[in-house]
């Protein structure tokens, strides 16, 4: 009986020591002919206040475009597609639309703000 059980453990002890631990890695096959980009939406950036010039919104939101999309990832929605004024909602999850961002497409939204 002593015999059994030795053997039992030493089997259980190589078992555990032959399983690799968990790793959780996502892999994104880009070489598939099945891949598709995300769509993603990045209105322009709201002016929150203090000395900054207005026209840093549209530069924000057009150097983030530029770099999502040179990743190869990203298909960025065109601003003549919003359906709302992006200049009139907030940058909040308690004030975005956002069936509005849904009904044009986008999977994805950045939005932002800056002083």
């Amino acid at each position: 009986m002593k015999y059994a059980i030795a053997v039992l453990v030493a089997v259980m002890v190589l078992m555990g020591a032959a399983v690799d631990p968990a790793v959780a890695k996502v892999y994104i096959d880009i070489d598939s002919p099945a891949f598709q980009r995300f769509p993603i939406a990045v209105p322009d950036f709201k002016n929150l206040g203090g000395n900054a010039r207005d026209d840093y919104s549209v530069w924000f939101s057009d150097a983030l475009s530029r770099s999502l999309m040179i990743t190869g990832f990203f298909n960025i929605i065109d601003k003549k597609a919003y359906l709302g004024d992006p200049k009139k909602t907030g940058i909040t999850a308690e004030s975005i639309r956002f069936p509005d961002w849904v009904g044009i497409g986008a999977e994805s939204l950045v939005t932002g703000g800056y002083r």
